[in-house]
């Protein structure tokens, strides 16, 4: 096929970004402050004003740190810091079995931040356009194709709804975040996998008056009504999630696979069953609040979805192989790595769903605790563990203390370990200190005795890792060495990856496998020296007893 257009435009960059949503705001934001140019397109008119996805759970609350951008959305969210567990006794009466933590692991951000998705594109949307990025919009893309343009081969005919004019966008790589009806995916023809449950649920935002004890808790209410989970919003609201009998689901009208069109919870709703729904919510909250009472006294937002997971064959990465800094091939890391967390979230689900909604499991309340419990890592994301791959290595070149509290691991994140810096005193968080900005982090720990071998060392490397030594720490009281289980005696080197997980721990001798492993996956440029080009692409962070 080949793509004209009926307008002059002719725009040719390096990457096109197709779909506006959470994850391509997330990869806009990324390329911006890797330097790499891009546009970005969505169908949509508007960014999403209402309802739609609102947990951002820890892992990510870190990541927006690195990203300067958890200040603007922790403004406008909510702390989930504990849930609560409500089944009924063997009186068949509403009582409280537990509460406890949201987030068990360490992390700066111990709790769940409860933001509307319309904040989260509003703040991503402006940062992109304080630094010179707008979204096109309403435009979206009508076909691709691969062509012998050497230095743009991807050729994007996209269509703008309004004026019907089309444009070519001339690409080196296209990122489909359009969500599960990927047009992207659809033109490549690539295989998903399709599970889930036929469940249909019900979900709201809503101002909501009770005498509901834990209204400001995540709560977990089973009843022989069915089971309803309450989420405290911002502003004193609360959303709430309740999943449809099969009674409720005929008389409201079959649902179709098209209208949950993405995997988790895409939150789709035909405007005529909004107050068949709000019936039906009105009536699960009396029900289940019993002997409480509870008044809906408005309505923000109204839907239903079906719980659907797609696990896609392909994903692929690009920042690093765009910069000229990194080899092809790690593009791959990206996609087993993706499949891989995206097989644990089904798994995962499996076993969840079922226990909170199913009334022939109200019976299994210590199941359904334990199961919550064991996937407080999974959950949060804090405990997420790669497998061994190009950026992953396979064994760890150090002694270190497996059974600390947070041991340094391949795969895994760097752990938020508290350090004073040495140069004014200030307490820090060493992983917020790793900025997204296109870089490999490079911490060292080790003792005091060993301090002035250590700084020589880091005087000798080439620049700009001089210019780093100013980011040394010190743990005065021994407790960020001991729960990355270093010995300080002995010291060890981490490897970071610029999205803040390990990708190599050696010892302090270890220089000649940093630079191995570097060597497998980074591109020296022709008469380029690779020490000091590797170290271009390194931060220094040293954290000493």
């Amino acid at each position: 096929m080949l793509i004209q257009s009926n307008s002059l435009d002719d725009v040719a960059v390096d990457v096109l970004i197709v779909g506006a949503g959470p994850a391509g705001f997330m990869t806009a934001a990324t390329l911006a402050r890797y330097g790499v140019g891009f546009r970005m397109i969505d169908q949509r008119p508007e960014r999403i004003q209402t309802g739609h996805a609102e947990g951002v759970q820890p892992r990510t609350v870190e990541v927006l740190q690195t990203l300067d951008l958890q200040y603007t959305l922790d403004c406008h969210g909510n702390h989930v810091c504990e849930a609560a567990f409500w089944p009924i006794n063997s009186s068949g009466n509403l009582e409280r079995t537990h509460v406890g933590p949201e987030v068990v692991h360490a992390t700066p951000y111990p709790y769940i931040l409860a933001v509307p998705q319309r904040e989260t594109e509003r703040a991503f949307d402006e940062d992109l356009n304080a630094r010179g990025y707008v979204v096109d919009r309403p435009t979206h893309l009508l076909y691709f194709e691969y062509t012998n343009d050497t230095q743009y081969p991807i050729h994007a005919l996209v269509k703008n709804k309004y004026s019907n004019a089309t444009s070519v966008y001339r690409c080196k790589y296209l990122v489909g975040s359009d969500g599960a009806a990927s047009t992207t995916r659809r033109i490549l023809d690539i295989p998903r996998e399709t599970s889930g449950h036929n469940d249909v649920w019900v979900v709201a935002d809503m101002e909501f008056e009770t005498d509901f004890p834990d209204v400001r808790r995540r709560s977990v209410i089973r009843s022989r009504c069915g089971a309803i989970m309450l989420i405290p919003n911002a502003g004193g609201g609360n959303r709430v999630y309740t999943q449809l009998s099969s009674k409720e689901v005929a008389d409201l009208g079959a649902m179709d696979d098209s209208q949950s069109v993405r995997p988790g919870n895409r939150l789709v709703a035909t405007d005529w069953k909004d107050l068949a729904l709000l019936d039906i919510l009105k009536l699960r909250l009396k029900e289940n609040l019993k002997p409480y009472t509870g008044n809906i006294k408005k309505i923000l937002w109204i839907s239903q979805y079906q719980i659907r997971q797609r696990v896609i064959e392909e994903f692929s990465d690009h920042t690093l192989v765009l910069q000229g800094k990194m080899r092809p091939e790690v593009l791959e890391t990206y996609n087993t790595e993706r499949k891989q967390i995206a097989q644990e979230l089904i798994e995962f689900d499996t076993r969840f769903s079922p226990l909170f909604a199913k009334k022939e499991f109200l019976n299994n309340n210590a199941e359904f605790h334990d199961v919550y419990e064991k996937a407080h890592g999974f959950t949060t994301g804090i405990g997420l563990h790669y497998r061994p791959n190009q950026l992953i290595s396979s064994g760890v070149q150090a002694p270190i203390n497996t059974a600390s509290l947070n041991p340094l691991t391949p795969g895994k994140r760097f752990p938020p370990l508290t350090a004073i810096r040495h140069m004014d005193g200030t307490a820090i968080v060493l992983l917020s200190e790793m900025p997204s900005f296109g870089r490999l982090h490079l911490s060292t720990s080790s003792s005091s005795t060993r301090t002035p071998t250590t700084l020589s060392r880091l005087g000798a490397l080439p620049a700009p890792l001089p210019d780093w030594k100013y980011r040394i720490c010190a743990d005065k009281e021994g407790k960020a060495h001991e729960d990355n289980g270093v010995d300080p005696e002995v010291g060890a080197i981490a490897l970071v990856r610029p999205d803040g997980y390990v990708a190599l721990v050696t010892g302090l001798e270890g220089g000649a496998e940093v630079t191995e492993f570097m060597d497998s996956f980074m591109v020296v440029p022709e008469g380029g020296a690779s020490n000091g080009f590797r170290a271009q692409g390194m931060v220094l962070q040293s954290c000493l007893r």
